[in-house]
């Protein structure tokens, strides 16, 4: 660009309009060429990225079929927990989970009212729902069940593991089960004799102690209680002296019989002398429900016939183990308490708590 002066002394530039158009140009050759050189890098970069994906998901795919070998080869069934709508959805395919190929709905009260669950677990399977719903981390139980209706009976160890959002809240669940039913089977059959009453076959008194003394010490699960009873048959005696010792060590097998039907697996059944039973009840939710299968014991018990026809009776005395209570300190709560269901007439209970006092199933 130039100018001059004209003759009024006024500055002109003649080139103006020329030079302000070539900056034009190359300004907009400029920006052509970076417009160019940025779509050319976006379009790299886009590239770059979906080849990382590709990459990526064939990993993940790979990684899932890796998990869902391993799943095949330890029998374990894995689900997530849909708390919104009380789902569950199956994530190894290839594995039945339920009544449903892939979706179950209402759980837990569909596994109950379908009778998936053995009768005996089925209040323990709802408790564990329930410490999942109040948001512990992690709660499990193992339980006797099937998948589907008319098959066979297994033994499931559940596992339930909470996952939480930003906010600490729990966002949803993830579950899995493993077949040990052949881990059961294996522990019945290799249990030690030495610690069977061999009258009754349930453990005798130095196993179940030493047993009871480890439940005891272990306390770590505060949401749970242990309660421990004894059962005596009334007037054993009188019914050796009329029927005989035979008739009388019949009855005491039967007993032992209904009380193992009756407990859960993970309760402690012992005899402890002569006519005198011992059971912990291992990790009870609700300690005010356990009158009720005292009650539902009894009733069980008088299905069991005399020679005369007349029905057999027991007592009990049952107490709740407390966080420092040692094994003496519940037997003598339960002597107590047997004594006094003794002393209302017998064929009752009476179950002492020592922060809550006492309830009785005696008239």
């Amino acid at each position: 660009m130039s100018g001059k002066m004209d003759v009024q002394g006024r500055i002109t530039f003649q080139d103006f309009v020329y030079d302000n158009s070539m900056l034009v140009f190359w300004g907009s050759l400029v920006f052509l060429a970076l417009a160019v050189g940025i779509a050319g890098y976006l379009r790299y970069r886009d590239r770059r990225q979906r080849k990382r994906l590709a990459g990526l998901e064939k990993s993940l795919s790979e990684a899932r079929e890796q998990m869902q070998a391993l799943i095949r080869q330890t029998s374990t069934i894995t689900w997530r927990y849909e708390y919104m709508t009380h789902r569950v959805y199956r994530l190894n395919q290839d594995m039945d989970l339920g009544e449903q190929d892939e979706i179950v709905e209402n759980v837990p009260e569909y596994y109950v009212k379908k009778q998936l669950i053995a009768p005996e677990y089925q209040q323990q399977f709802l408790k564990m729902y329930q410490l999942l719903f109040a948001g512990v981390q992690k709660t499990e139980g193992v339980f006797r069940m099937r998948l589907r209706e008319n098959t066979p009976w297994t033994w499931q160890r559940i596992t339930y593991i909470n996952h939480y959002d930003e906010q600490g809240n729990v966002a949803e669940a993830f579950g899995y089960a493993n077949d040990i039913t052949l881990e059961k089977e294996k522990e019945a059959v290799h249990m030690p004799k030495e610690e069977l009453d061999p009258l009754t076959g349930v453990l005798n008194r130095y196993a179940f102690g030493a047993a009871m003394g480890e439940i005891l010490r272990d306390r770590r699960d505060s949401h749970l209680s242990n309660i421990f009873c004894l059962l005596d048959v009334d007037d054993f005696q009188d019914v050796n002296e009329r029927f005989g010792n035979q008739e009388g060590d019949l009855l005491l097998n039967r007993l032992a019989q209904i009380l193992n039907r009756a407990c859960r697996r993970s309760d402690l059944i012992g005899r402890a002398d002569g006519d005198e039973f011992m059971i912990l009840f291992v990790g009870v939710y609700d300690t005010k429900r356990i009158g009720d299968k005292l009650s539902r014991l009894l009733e069980r018990i008088h299905r069991i016939a005399l020679p005369d026809g007349s029905k057999l009776t027991v007592s009990m005395g049952a107490t709740v183990a407390g966080e420092e209570d040692t094994m003496d300190d519940l037997r003598q709560r339960a002597e107590a308490a047997l004594g006094r269901a003794k002393s209302a007439g017998k064929d009752c209970y009476v179950m002492e708590e020592e922060l809550t006092g006492s309830s009785s199933g005696c008239q």
